[in-house]
C-alpha cells in the first residue's frame, strides 16, 4: 500500500490537547476581565462550544460577546478586547507545543507526501496559523469555524483532498480520535491510523471523547515515519 498524501489532526496530535485545569484558569482570567461571574462564564463558554467550533458567531470577540449576552451581562468594548488579547496569547502558547511535529511533517514531505490538515477549532487557530511553524509544512489546510461543519462530516476530508489534489484512497490519516474522525476519514477512503500518546493523561479536553478504535494505533508522530516503511508496496 503506498499512499501520496498523509492527512493530520491537530489537537492531540500535533500539539497537546487542552489541559482543563489551564483551559478552567484562563477562562476564570477572562470572566475577570469582564468583570463577570467566572464560574458562570466557564460553563456556558464550554456549552457555546460546539457553535463556535463550527464559526458561530464569525470571529472570536462576537463569540466572547454571545456567551456574555447568555449570561445576561453586557461588558465594555474594552474588556471584551482584553479577554480577546487573553485567549489569543494562551491559543499562541498552545500552537507551540509538540515542535518534534515538524521534523515528522517535514520528512513525509522530502518523501514526496502532500501533507494536510484537518482540525475543529475555534477562530484563534487560522487567525494565529501563519505565525505558526506548522504553516510551511502543509499543502492544505482545513479549519472547522472556517467551514461551517466538522468532523466526521465528509466534507472536512473530501475539502481536504481538493486541496491537495489527492484523491482519499490514497491518503493516510492520523489522529487521536476524537470527533469520531476515524471513522470519518475511513468512511471516504481514507486509511486512519489512531495515535494514543501514553503519558497524556484524561485530564485533557479531547482524551475522554477518544473513539474506540480497532485499526492500527502509534504512541508517538515519529512512529508515523516506521509504520509507513511497514506497509507493502
Amino acid at each position: 500500500m503506498s499512499f501520496s498524501a498523509a492527512v493530520f489532526d491537530l489537537f492531540g496530535t500535533l500539539i497537546d490537547n487542552l489541559a482543563i485545569d489551564e483551559y478552567r484558569m484562563v477562562t476564570s482570567e477572562m470572566a475577570e476581565l469582564l468583570h463577570v461571574d467566572p464560574d458562570r462564564f466557564h460553563q456556558f463558554w464550554v456549552d457555546e462550544f460546539p457553535q463556535r467550533v463550527r464559526g458561530i458567531p464569525a470571529t472570536l470577540p462576537e463569540g466572547i460577546l454571545a456567551v456574555c449576552r447568555l449570561m445576561g451581562e453586557s461588558p465594555t468594548i474594552e474588556a471584551i478586547q482584553q479577554a480577546v488579547d487573553l485567549r489569543i496569547e494562551y491559543s499562541r502558547c498552545v500552537l507551540a507545543t509538540r515542535p518534534y511535529s515538524c521534523t515528522v511533517l517535514a520528512a513525509l514531505r522530502e518523501r514526496g507526501l502532500k501533507t494536510a490538515l484537518i482540525t475543529d477549532c475555534t477562530w484563534e487557530v487560522p487567525m494565529l496559523w501563519e505565525e505558526t511553524a506548522f504553516a510551511p509544512l502543509f499543502d492544505g489546510t482545513v479549519f472547522s469555524c472556517d467551514e461551517g461543519t466538522q468532523k466526521p462530516d465528509p466534507h472536512m476530508y473530501l475539502t481536504a483532498c481538493r486541496r491537495i489534489g489527492a484523491a482519499p484512497e490514497d491518503c493516510l490519516y492520523v489522529g487521536d480520535g476524537a470527533s469520531t474522525e476515524l471513522t470519518g476519514a475511513r468512511a471516504v477512503g481514507m486509511t486512519p491510523v489512531q495515535i494514543l500518546v501514553p503519558d497524556e493523561s484524561d485530564q485533557h479536553y479531547g482524551r475522554a471523547f477518544a473513539q474506540e478504535w480497532d485499526g492500527p494505533v502509534i504512541s508517538h508522530i515519529s512512529q508515523v515515519l516506521d509504520w509507513l516503511d511497514r506497509q507493502p508496496a
